[in-house]
């Protein structure tokens, strides 16, 4: 499917009797209804759910990625080619779906389709969605002078209800040779695609990333936070006890919240009540030497506490941080053994530093609440020279350290006092006890 509504029709039609043997992909030419399809995946609520960036579905995926190049997208535009050889491998595709807004879109999409050349074959059946009859037959008529034969007739999609899709069958598809579709088809490389980037390195994967269009500023590049406004920072929500349960019946309060996993990113972003004063950016937030990318890592044990075959997969404490070696993880012998099959992706990372600086204009941070998994207090101290400006700042604590380079609690709260003036407001770290699971919030005021 290409275009779509905000609720991607195709996608719903995997739970149907007689679909289990049935995947989609849908792309979407704006941010904000890619971001909707990939927060409906029916385990995005479940606490701590593993879902693939972009996955809609366990069979369904929804790219932010524009085939046809209607403007202005904010997304990454691809050639059709790119898509069914490239992501595709030359797969069949028994019917794709186009959503159309407009009538004059239509010759857009014809030459999309003619710069694809043969790959276009690929196509079992092309269905067409928001034109009139006769703007069908213009398209059709066209695209036989070109040289691509279009055969009205239904599909599958069309007999499972889809009354509102007019169908073609992709007949001849060879355009004519020196035509302009075959010259772009020939100049083209499959992977020639502005914006994305293929992450080669990774031993746990290959992975595409795309530059998306995330937030709006104003003309001085700042985030748009009303002046009388109270500003509060959340970083690492994941799916539950986000801070967005607080501040949705406070008018007064800009908050802004940092989730790097790309699928909570989108279901946070498609919770938001009030979009203008709620701001998701799907970015790490680290000290600025980690660079501009780290790999972020979610369990994902296949022996879980020593049980053959038994999987556990959850991503509410990912981190950017590796294990500790000295600590024993669910208290079972062998848990270091499965590390290496963590899940692991890149993510953009930014310092608070940053935040303040290019995005909030140095104003005051009434609250930050920071749920970094053993990065608590270096993303405090990312702050640098603005961490005067932060009035209070809740952290999650451990005295049994977890990550390699974390900080145990007792000494984070001394050097909150010593080096940045903040006493405790409330929460208490808790002594080592290992049959006790020793996480705690400690919230901190500036003195």
């Amino acid at each position: 499917a290409a275009g779509g509504a905000e609720i991607p029709p195709l996608r719903q039609w995997l739970d149907s009797p007689g679909m289990e043997d049935v995947a989609n992909v849908a792309l979407y030419s704006s941010t904000k209804r890619w971001a909707s399809s990939h927060a409906l995946h029916p385990r995005m609520r479940d606490m701590g759910s593993m879902i693939g960036p972009s996955e809609s579905h366990g069979r369904g995926w929804a790219l932010p990625l524009a085939v046809v190049d209607m403007s202005p997208p904010d997304v990454p535009v691809a050639a059709l080619q790119f898509v069914l050889e490239g992501l595709l491998a030359g797969r069949p595709v028994e019917g794709c779906e186009v959503h159309l807004s407009a009538a004059r879109e239509w010759p857009k999409l014809l030459d999309t389709l003619l710069a694809a050349g043969p790959s276009v074959s690929r196509l079992g059946h092309l269905c067409l969605v928001g034109l009139s009859e006769g703007a069908l037959q213009e398209f059709a008529d066209s695209a036989l002078v070109q040289g691509l034969e279009l055969v009205r007739g239904d599909s599958a999609l069309a007999l499972a209800g889809r009354q509102a899709a007019a169908c073609f069958r992709i007949g001849h598809t060879a355009p004519p040779d020196g035509s302009e579709a075959a010259a772009a088809l020939r100049v083209l490389p499959p992977t020639a695609v502005p914006g994305l980037l293929f992450d080669k390195a990774n031993a746990l994967g290959l992975h595409m990333q795309g530059a998306v269009s995330v937030a709006n500023l104003d003309e001085r590049g700042y985030l748009k936070v009303p002046p009388d406004a109270e500003v509060w920072i959340e970083v690492g929500s994941n799916n539950w006890e986000m801070l967005r349960d607080e501040a949705w019946n406070r008018p007064d309060v800009f908050l802004l919240t940092f989730e790097p996993l790309v699928d909570k990113w989108a279901y946070i972003q498609s919770l938001a009540r009030r979009p203008e004063s709620h701001v998701v950016l799907p970015f790490a937030v680290a000290p600025g030497g980690m660079g501009s990318f780290a790999p972020i890592r979610s369990q994902n044990y296949s022996d879980f506490r020593g049980e053959r075959g038994r999987s556990f997969q959850e991503s509410g404490a990912s981190s950017l941080l590796h294990y500790s070696e000295d600590f024993v993880d669910h208290h079972w012998q062998g848990a270091a053994t499965q590390y290496m099959f963590f899940r692991e992706y890149l993510v953009p990372t930014v310092s608070l530093e940053w935040v303040a600086n290019n995005l909030l204009g140095a104003r005051e941070i009434d609250f930050l609440k920071i749920d970094a998994q053993g990065m608590d207090f270096f993303v405090f101290a990312s702050l640098g020279r603005h961490a005067c400006r932060v009035r209070r700042v809740q952290m999650e604590l451990h005295t049994n350290v977890r990550h390699q380079g974390e900080i145990p609690c007792a000494e984070v709260v001394e050097r909150m006092a010593r080096t940045h003036k903040f006493g405790v407001e409330r929460g208490r770290c808790r002594p080592l006890d290992l049959a006790l699971h020793d996480e705690v919030d400690v919230v901190f005021y500036r003195l």
